[in-house]
C-alpha cells in the first residue's frame, strides 16, 4: 500500500494595535474565520485561553491582560516563564505541557497564546506540537522576529525541531530587539521565501544566510550571545566569504558590515576560530544531505 496525505496549512500574519483594549476582540478571535466565528460566539460554553508569557512582559502587562480577560468573561490561566536562552530546554517544555494538561483545553476550539519573543515562541510551539499531537496556538510578538513565520527549536544543542505552524501570528509593539532579523530579510520577502517550503523539503533556501556558523558559536558561548547576535556574526562571516569569492565588491562588503554595526549588531567574536568554523561546516554537511548549501550575498539585496 502507498498512502498519500498532502498537508495543507494556512495561517495569517497580521498587525494589530491596542490588543488589550476591551473593545478589541483580536486577542480572542483573531485566529478565527468569519463563518466559524459566528458559531463559536453563539456557543454558551465559556471561552478558555491558556497564556504563556515572558516573565518580564508579565511584569509590565500581566495585570492588563488579566483585566482584559476578566472583562470578556474568559476562563484563563497565565503562566509566566523565564525566556532566556539558558532556559530554552525540554524541562521548560515539560512544565508548559503539565500546566496545559491541568488547565484542560479542547484542542478543537481552544488554544494556547504565546506572548513574548523568540525563546517563548520556541518552547510554546514545541509544547503545542507535542500536546495531543497538535494543539492550535497563536504567537503575539513584541518584536519583528523570524518566529513570526515558522521556526521552532528547543534544546541545548539546537537539534530538536518541530514543524507546527501557528494558527495566527500577531504583531504588537515595535521594539527593535529583532534588528538582526530585520537586516536579514523583510517580512514580506521572508513569507514569500517560506510559503512554498514550510516543511523544508527543499534544503536550498536563502533564509539560512548566517546560519552556517551561528548555531555552533551560540552553543559554544551561551549565554554571552543572544540568538540574533550569533546570527549577525554568522552573516558577517558569510559576507567576507562572498567578498573573497568575488561575489561582492569591497564597497558592497563595507556597506553591509557598516549597516550591521550601525544597528549595534556584533560582527565578530573571539571564539570564531578556524576550528569552530570547520566544525560548523562538518555539522552542516551532516544535516544537509551531504551538501554545504551555503547562502551567499551576490550584491545588495541579492543572494
Amino acid at each position: 500500500w502507498t498512502v498519500v496525505s498532502p498537508i495543507v496549512f494556512t495561517y495569517r500574519v497580521i498587525q494589530c494595535k491596542d490588543l488589550l483594549d476591551r473593545r478589541n476582540d483580536t486577542l480572542l478571535w483573531g485566529h478565527t474565520e468569519h463563518q466559524e466565528l459566528k458559531g463559536t460566539t453563539s456557543n454558551s460554553t465559556p471561552v478558555k485561553r491558556f497564556v504563556v508569557i515572558d516573565k518580564t512582559v508579565h511584569e509590565l502587562y500581566g495585570s492588563k491582560i488579566s483585566q482584559y480577560f476578566y472583562a470578556k468573561g474568559v476562563m484563563y490561566k497565565i503562566l509566566p516563564v523565564p525566556t532566556t536562552e539558558e532556559n530554552k530546554n525540554m524541562e521548560l517544555v515539560t512544565k508548559i505541557l503539565e500546566e496545559v494538561h491541568q488547565f484542560g483545553i479542547d484542542i478543537r476550539s481552544e488554544l494556547i497564546i504565546a506572548l513574548g519573543g523568540g525563546v517563548c515562541f520556541d518552547v510554546v510551539g514545541l509544547a503545542a506540537s507535542l500536546y495531543r499531537r497538535r494543539t492550535p496556538y497563536v504567537r503575539m510578538a513584541l518584536m519583528k522576529h523570524p518566529v513570526l513565520f515558522e521556526l521552532l527549536e528547543v534544546n541545548g544543542r539546537k537539534m530538536l525541531h518541530a514543524k507546527l505552524q501557528p494558527s495566527e501570528t500577531w504583531g504588537g509593539s515595535e521594539q527593535e530587539d529583532g534588528a538582526a532579523a530585520s537586516v536579514r530579510i523583510a517580512i514580506e520577502t521572508m513569507l514569500e521565501e517560506l510559503a512554498p517550503n514550510l516543511w523544508e523539503d527543499d534544503l536550498d533556501w536563502l533564509l539560512d544566510f548566517g546560519h552556517i556558523m551561528s548555531p555552533e558559536l551560540e552553543m559554544r558561548v551561551l549565554p554571552a550571545l543572544l540568538h540574533g547576535e550569533a546570527d549577525s556574526i554568522g552573516m558577517s562571516f558569510m559576507v567576507y566569504v562572498a567578498h573573497q569569492k568575488g561575489l561582492l565588491t569591497t564597497q558592497e562588503k563595507s556597506r553591509i558590515i557598516q549597516c550591521m554595526l550601525g544597528v549595534e549588531l556584533p560582527v565578530w567574536h573571539q571564539e570564531c576560530s578556524l576550528v569552530l568554523v570547520q566544525k560548523s561546516f562538518r555539522e552542516r554537511l551532516r544535516h544537509s544531505a551531504g551538501s554545504l548549501r551555503m547562502p551567499l550575498p551576490t550584491g545588495l539585496g541579492r543572494a
